[in-house]
């Protein structure tokens, strides 16, 4: 119990579980008999002050960073999850291959032997497809 102004009567049988902190000298504990405190009655205020402030310190600086870096690392994950979720840009589709240089001049061959092109034609897209080479 901390007491910074007043005094502190206590009535017959009443129990302090703990120490009692008065913040200066000029204030005083009146106890009835068979009232007890079970701790130490002190006027050193500084450790419970020095506590105190640390807490202070705690809650409204560093708690607040360690909430923004828990923050951060949260958005992360999920960010880093909702990107593994999402679908992959779906690659092109392989070219058709086209047939090769061999297998058209054999068509080509195969339709001036059967009379279907003159030999004016095959040479012409004979020499088109050679000069694609």
């Amino acid at each position: 119990m901390v007491l910074t102004s007043g005094s502190i009567y206590l009535a017959a049988g009443a129990v302090v579980q703990g120490d009692v902190i008065l913040s200066s000298q000029d204030i005083a504990v009146y106890q009835s008999p068979g009232s007890r405190v079970e701790g130490r009655i002190t006027t050193n205020i500084a450790p419970f002050a020095i506590l105190t402030a640390i807490k202070v310190l705690l809650l409204c600086c560093v708690l607040p960073i360690v909430l923004l870096v828990a923050l951060i690392l949260v958005l992360g994950v999920l960010l880093g999850r909702a990107s593994k979720r999402r679908p992959q840009a779906a690659q092109a589709p392989a070219p058709v291959i086209e047939d090769d240089v061999q297998t058209k001049l054999q068509k080509l061959k195969a339709l001036l032997d059967q009379g279907l092109i003159t030999e004016t034609d095959y040479e012409a897209k004979k020499a088109d497809l050679l000069s694609k080479m």
